[in-house]
Order: structure tokens, then sequence, then C-alpha cells
């Protein structure tokens, strides 16, 4: 049997939507909880205005400024909920790393 998700929670600055689908504002003074229904979130990388999120089964999405592609899909430029990337569904994701424009993703092949 699957353990029960792990509950993450946010705060910080979330003009951009970055903070994984929280409410889009200047700032969450409190935290608040990430929800993404039936995803086990295994990783969560954040940067300055975007944020990406690997599941336990190598899923990876993406949240908040897209203006240079980081997010990993062609549009829009703010995303406000996770949006799952598509280009890497036939990849065994291992890792994510979120950059200030940019982001990575390692396989786990190498």
């Amino acid at each position: 049997a699957r353990e029960p998700p792990a509950e993450i929670f946010v705060c910080g600055a979330n003009e951009s939507g970055q903070l994984l689908g929280g409410p889009v504002c200047d700032a969450l003074l409190s935290p608040v909880p990430l929800l993404l229904p039936g995803v086990r979130v295994a990783r969560v990388s954040l940067s300055l205005s975007h944020a990406l999120l690997l599941s336990d089964e190598g899923t990876v999405f993406s949240v908040g400024d897209n203006y240079c592609g980081q997010c990993g899909v062609h549009s829009p430029e703010q995303i406000t909920s996770p949006l799952r990337i598509e280009a890497l569904n036939t990849k065994a994701v291992a890792t994510v790393a979120a950059g200030a424009q940019h982001s990575a993703v390692v396989t786990s092949d190498g």
C-alpha cells in the first residue's frame, strides 16, 4: 500500500504564482498547503519566480513565471497552478532544479 502523501507548505513572495499554485499575490505571509490531488511529491525546487515539482513516479510539474520558457512549456507566460511538463513524459526523471530563469532535470540514467 502507498503511504499517504506528505504535506507541503509554502509561504513568501508569490507575484508569479511560483509558490506551487498558492493564490497569486505579492506575498503569502503564513504557510499554505500545496494541493496537487492524486500526486505524491518527492522533490520540490523553488526559484525567484518559478518552481518545479517531481512526483514519486517521475512526473515533472512546473508553476510560476514562464517568460523565458523556464517552466518547460511554450505558453502561457505565467502558470498559476502546477502544469505537467509533457516533453518529459518519456523520461525517467530523478531530480529537478529551478534556477533564476532556467530549469534542469537529471534522468535516472544520467
